[in-house]
This record gives C-alpha cells, sequence and structure tokens, in this order.
C-alpha cells in the first residue's frame, strides 16, 4: 500500500501513517490466521 511512496511533505506522510493504523486497529479482520486454511487445504492431498 505504502512500499516504495515518495511524499510530498510529512504532513502526507503523517496522514498516510494515520490512515494505515486507524486500519489496522479498526477495519482489518482480527483473529483469522492462515494456519487453520493451510492445514484444511493440505489433508486433501
Amino acid at each position: 500500500m505504502y512500499y516504495r511512496r515518495v511524499f510530498s511533505s510529512q504532513e502526507e506522510m503523517d496522514m498516510a501513517l494515520f490512515d494505515y493504523v486507524h486500519w489496522f486497529n479498526n477495519i482489518r479482520i482480527h483473529g483469522i490466521t492462515i494456519v487453520p486454511h493451510l492445514v484444511s487445504y493440505l489433508g486433501k492431498y
């Protein structure tokens, strides 16, 4: 999302960081890991 992005100002970078932290803490799906899905997938073979 922000990998290798060049910001034009400190304020722009601060807002992008704030948005990312907000997404990470409040919007993303918490508690889901890939392990159960991987075990289920690998169990089919």
